[in-house]
Formats: C-alpha cells, structure tokens, sequence
C-alpha cells in the first residue's frame, strides 16, 4: 500500500544499493554525494533549487519506510538526486561560493519538505518494479551498464539469502518487465565486464571504474567470439570459468583485450564493427596486440590438461595412456589396465599390469600453513602395497575438489586467498573417489592498506625541473615540495585541509606568476576564479589550449570549494573532494609550468 507523506529530505537515508553507485562500493552518504557532485552535476540542480525553490512538479520521491532501533526511518528508492541535491544545500555549504552561500542563509528549511509516496520495506519489491519498469521503458532510460548493474546488485543479494541462481532469477522477474532470458543474459555481460575490468585493474590501478568505461565493443563483438574461441563454460553464477590450471593465461587473454578498449583503445566498435573482422583483427595482431599468440598458447596447453572425467572418458586406460614410470615397469605387455578402488578391480580379466589404490592419510587434516601441497595426505599403493614415490608421473592424475566457494585449490595447493573454516575435499584417481574433512586455520595477517597519492612522484620531480631554474619561482617549488610531503590522502587525516591549503596556494602562485610573465600589461583581477578564468582564454587565443580544455579551466567552482573548506572550521573535506579537484586543475598547472619554464629559457 502507497500513502503519502511530507518528510524532512535532510532525515531521509540515500539508497546504497542504487545501480549508479554500486560499482564504487561507497562507505557513507559522503562518498555518495561527492560522486553525485562529480558525475551527476547535483550542484546545478542546487542551485536551481536556491533561486527557484523546490518544485514538486513531476516524477514524485519514492521512499521505503522501516523501523531500525524502534525508530521510523526512511530511504530514497526513487529521486537520489533531489534529496542529496536538498542535503547539500542545508548541511554542505562550504560546496558553494560566498553570494550561493548568502542567498542560502535566508532560506526556510520548512519551505522544502518534499512529498513522498512511502512505502513499506517488505513491499520494496513493487516498488521496485515500478521504478524499473518506468526507466527501463521509457522516461529516464538507464545505461546498459546501469541495468546491468541493478540485476547484478539484486542477483547477488537473493543469492546471500540461500536462493539457488534459477530461484534468483525468477526473483529479479518479478521486479522487472524484461524477460527472464534478458535479465539472464545482462548478467553474463556484466560478469564478463567485471571479470576483463578486474584483469586490467591488476595493472593498471589508475583504471576508472567500470560504469565510466566503453563497455560496447567487449559486450556486443568479443563476449561471444571469445567463449566459443576458448570453448569456455560458465559456472552457475554466469561468471566464465578457465581450464583447470588455465587461470593465468585466462587472465592474461582478458587483461589484453581489457587493456586494448579501455588503455590504449585501439579496439573499439569502429576497429571491430563486424564479427568476421575478428579473424583479421587477430591475424593483423595490432588492435589486440599480441591476442592470437595467448588464445594458442591457452589452447595448446589446454590440450594436455586433465579435466574431471565424465560419463565418456571413465573408460579404463591403455598401455599407452599410462605414465613412463608405469610403463617401465611391463613394458611387454599391451594390455589394459584396470585400476583397484580399495583392491577391487572392476573387471574380472586378469592383467599383468599393476594396479593402483588410493588411502587418505588423515581422515581430518589440520592446515596451519600457506600453500600446504594436498597431495601429502594421500599415498597410492601399487598391487604389491608398495608405495608409489609422489615424485611419480601418477600423481598427475589425482584431482581434488571441494563444492565449497571459500576455498581455492590450484595444482593441488590450498591458495593463501582461501578463507578459514570446516571443507569436505574429495579426491579423485581415475575412477576411484574418496573424501576426507580438511580443517583450515591460517594466521591471518593483516592486509596492508593501500596508499593513494594525489599525485606521483614523478609528477612532482618533472614539476620542480621545470620551475627550480628561476630562484622567483622558490616559492612554487617550496609549495609543490610541502604538497609532495602531504600527498598520501589514503587514509582520512587532519592533512586534508593543509592539502586543500597548499593546492590553492600553488594554483594562485602559478596563476599569478604567469599573469606577471605574460598579462603585465593589463590589470590583474584579484579573485583566482577570474584569474584562471582570463589566463584560459589568453592560452586559447594564443593557441596553446583548444576549446574543450579552456572549457575545463574556466570553471572557478571547484575554487570556490576550497576556499569554502579553508574558511570554514566546520567543513569535513574527503579525499574523493580532494582528489577531484586537483586532477581538475593538474593539466592546467603543467601548461602554465611549461610556459613559465619557456620564457626563462
């Protein structure tokens, strides 16, 4: 049941699981806005809000209503936008410059209350197919990524509740008016997507996250070439599954495709416009450099590689199936070999070939060490019960497995990313099976946060090169030096606002050296927005810069946000605030840097 509320838009909750924010596993409602402010222009929709009030007119706010704490709550299911754009107004003024700021202090929190359709939390799922139904067919069509995304968010969810993948997408049917088949076939796209992105990240970390990417071409041209090329199957979560000990060269196939659209984007929709391209692209090996090589190799190798054996392959091995060290000992005889489950043969023919058993060592392993070798908790037994060196060729024919998600074995290894806990491993060899109940307690170490600078240091030396030529220029490199000492925003920090300080000063510093250097003729503004603003349009006519870059250095707004966050001994500056607007304002350093080091030449 729908009723209608009017609610105070500062006490209603954003959506975490919203299918825009999903990708960037945010921790808070700030991570969230900052995200909207840098991807979502809510600041414009803000300010529209400032000097026209809110208006109500159109698509209403949709909100869940729950209690938590035996307290009412509410969260947005519908209007993200226009509640944060709301939030940012009242309690995020530093994001404003100083008239936007006055024009807000003489605003009525009362005057915006917004309207809501509430609806329960155990009726989210309507609501859901509402919402779906209205931007996946028609008034605010979502990305291809972005409904990926959602189907993946609630995909993953049914799964944590115990549902089965086919009772997961029945789930996901009735919240949605696409077919189950479409939602099915998203979600193979967006497993594929996360897998190539996942790859690429490993080398190279600076990667934007995948809603901003150009997934086209890996969807519509390479998904389908690449499965059939590489016979691959998927496992009951959609996701694409490598040989057995064929992960690496897997990863390393999607890491250069992934490296070819997103890196170098050499592969793209107009590389790749039809699919019997694919062969050329492959033997020309220069959009994908290096491609047919791997997919070989991984087919090559593949070729020799055990799989678990299925109802066709159970057949009893020849002579010449059999390992050297086996061979050598009847090298005679062409007969088959029959191998003995707990010393019965399956066959009532006698062979002068040995036969071989399997015994588990410890019925309950205790593992305490990285990298432990299962291996060693088996022996193989010939006829005679002599027992058959592990060093053997044999070995290569045991296989263990475990139907648990939480842990990985490759090579017969228990791999350190394993989690701990109580498994049930089964080992096979040939056709005999067996299990035995592995008990995994590793000392965790504790994982080593990761450091995120604001910049390289590389970036910083060539800075400073460029500048230290010129003793009037000491006090930029002094800047760029205590900025250097500062840089790690990795973890939240009392630094933030010296960064907030030190980035406006070196900006103002630059500005102001290039304006003596090459505007001394005119007067010299005292607001920096203006500034910058006039030293754009002097690199423009002068031809240094294009129209798109001066687009981008004319906006004083991000200014204004730090002089909001210096000023303001309230404000709460974020590293994703920080990192924003100095990767903003980076490029337009480096040319003034460049500038001023020509002139001294």
């Amino acid at each position: 049941m729908v009723t209608s509320k009017l609610l105070d838009p500062l006490k209603i909750s954003l959506d975490m699981n919203n299918p825009r924010f999903s990708l960037f596993q945010f921790e808070n409602e700030e991570d969230i806005i900052d995200y909207l402010v840098q991807y979502e222009d809510i600041k414009s929709l803000a300010l529209q809000i400032i000097n026209n009030g809110y208006i109500s007119l159109g698509e209403r706010i949709i909100v869940s209503e729950y209690k938590k704490d035996k307290v009412l709550r509410h969260t947005v299911l519908e209007g993200n936008r226009r509640i944060a754009a709301l939030k940012i107004i009242f309690t995020q003024t530093d994001r404003f410059t100083r008239s936007e700021r006055d024009k807000i202090s003489s605003l009525d929190k009362n005057d915006f209350l917004v309207n809501c359709d509430v609806i329960n939390e155990t009726e989210r799922n309507s609501a859901l197919f509402k919402i779906t139904s209205k931007h996946i067919e028609g008034i605010k069509q979502w990305s291809a990524t972005d409904k990926r995304i959602f189907y993946g968010n609630l995909f993953e969810k049914y799964k944590t509740q115990g549902k089965t993948s086919t009772e997961a997408l029945n789930d996901i049917g009735k919240v949605t008016p696409e077919s189950i088949a479409k939602v099915r076939n998203s979600l193979k796209k967006l497993h594929f997507l996360s897998q190539v992105h996942q790859a690429v990240k490993k080398t190279n970390p600076e990667l934007n996250e995948l809603s901003h990417l150009d997934t086209d071409v890996l969807t519509s041209r390479v998904y389908n070439r690449i499965r059939s090329d590489l016979n691959l199957k998927q496992d009951e979560n959609f996701y694409l599954i490598a040989k057995n000990g064929k992960e690496n060269e897997f990863e390393k196939i999607l890491n250069t495709l992934g490296k070819a659209a997103w890196i170098s984007k050499t592969l793209d929709t107009r590389s790749f416009s039809k699919q019997e391209m694919w062969t050329k692209i492959l033997n020309d090996n220069v959009i994908v450099p290096n491609l047919d090589e791997l997919i070989q190799s991984y087919l090559k190798s593949t070729s020799n590689m055990q799989v678990s054996p299925d109802s066709s392959s159970l057949q009893s091995p020849t002579l010449e199936d059999l390992p050297d060290t086996v061979k050598e000992i009847n090298p005679e005889s062409n007969s088959q070999i029959t191998p003995l489950v707990d010393g019965n043969s399956d066959s009532n023919s006698e062979s002068n070939i040995p036969k071989y058993r399997l015994f588990i060592v410890e019925n309950t392993l205790n593992v305490s060490t990285n990298e432990y070798n299962l291996l060693n908790n088996i022996k193989i037994l010939d006829d005679q019960s002599e027992e058959i060196s592990n060093k053997s060729s044999l070995y290569s024919n045991v296989l263990f497995e475990c139907a648990n998600d939480n842990i990985a074995i490759k090579e017969n290894k228990i791999l350190p990313l394993s989690e701990n806990g109580i498994y049930s491993i089964k080992v096979k060899f040939h056709s005999a099976e067996k299990f035995f109940s592995l008990v995994l307690n590793i000392p965790q170490k504790k994982k080593k946060k990761e450091i995120k600078n604001l910049f390289t240091s590389k970036w910083h030396h060539e800075s400073t090169a460029l500048l230290s030529s010129k003793e009037e220029y000491s006090n930029i490199v002094s800047v760029l030096n205590r900025l250097d000492d500062n840089k790690d925003i990795s973890i939240n920090s009392d630094n933030f606002v010296v960064i907030a300080l030190l980035i406006r000063i070196l900006i103002e510093y630059t500005s102001k050296a290039y304006w003596e250097k090459f505007r001394d003729d005119q007067r010299m503004p005292k607001d920096l927005p203006q500034i910058v603003s006039l030293i754009s349009t002097h690199l423009f006519n002068t031809k240094i810069i294009g129209k798109e870059t001066k687009k981008s250095f004319a906006n004083g707004s991000d200014l204004e946000t730090l002089n909001g966050q210096i000023h303001d001994y309230k404000s709460n500056i974020s590293s994703i605030t920080l990192e924003t607007i100095f990767k903003s304002y980076q490029s337009y350093l480096d040319i003034l840097f460049a500038e001023l080091n020509k002139h001294n030449s």
